[in-house]
């Protein structure tokens, strides 16, 4: 399963010409993966920014923090983190999603491995995934990373656009009306579906100040209604 998603993302076009902050931060949003905005909607570069934002506003974030994410794709998140001041970092699987993550932020600290290869003596304040736990094989390799991000952060972890498991069905069905040939094109290609309450069950045997489990909200995003942002703080 998850050698088959690895090869739709190592496939991805990432030879798009330079021109202005908006236009690449909008053609990393295509690329890593959101260009069809959920299947009915299109996500734009202001809704996208309003969700980094989100994500900082949640954290109490300052310029001064560090952030890594697992999963980074080429950097739709990390781009505008950092040019909010932060100091960037991050993996993915895909080695072309990483060389352009690396073409567009040289200073970070960039790397192509497995999740279940998360470094952890280089600590960050904070270590997120977006939209990446979903790809991810089973529930006891997703432990195994959740528990990885929770050693490598500082100050506390963020898990993002989580499909809900208590709303699978409604979500494969429209899916799949947003895509004649859905089962044959995404043969082989599997969603992993989280209850809340395995998120719960993870946070009451951690340390923590305060955790949330909301809705995702990003503006124009189809499935904002089917998916959850998970955020621990230490």
């Amino acid at each position: 399963m998850q050698n088959n998603w690895k090869q739709i993302w190592e496939s991805r076009d990432t030879s798009f010409v330079m021109v202005n902050e908006d236009d690449i931060l909008m053609k990393l949003i295509q690329t890593d993966g959101f260009d069809g905005g959920g299947g009915d909607s299109f996500i734009t570069v202001d809704s996208w920014k309003s969700y980094v934002s989100l994500i900082r506003k949640e954290f109490s974030a300052r310029r001064t923090d560090s952030i890594f994410e697992v999963g980074c794709g080429c950097g739709a998140i990390l781009y505008p983190l950092h040019k909010f001041g932060h100091k960037v970092g991050g993996l993915d699987y895909s080695v072309t999603l990483i060389r352009k993550a690396q073409e567009l932020l040289p200073n970070a600290y960039l790397v192509a491995c497995e999740a279940s290869e998360l470094e952890t003596e280089d600590k960050y304040d904070f270590v997120i995934a977006n939209s990446m736990f979903f790809y991810l094989p089973n529930f006891e390799y997703a432990l195994f990373v959740l528990n990885k991000m929770y050693e490598k952060a500082k100050k506390g972890i963020a898990v993002l656009d989580v499909p809900d498991a208590s709303l699978e069905y409604l979500l494969e069905e429209k899916r799949r009306k947003a895509c004649p040939n859905y089962d044959e094109k995404y043969k082989g290609l599997k969603h992993l579906y989280y209850p809340k309450a395995w998120f719960l069950n993870f946070i009451e045997q951690k340390k923590y100040s305060r955790f949330v489990i909301s809705q995702q909200n990003i503006l124009n995003y189809g499935y904002n209604g089917y998916r959850f942002n998970c955020f621990i703080l230490k």
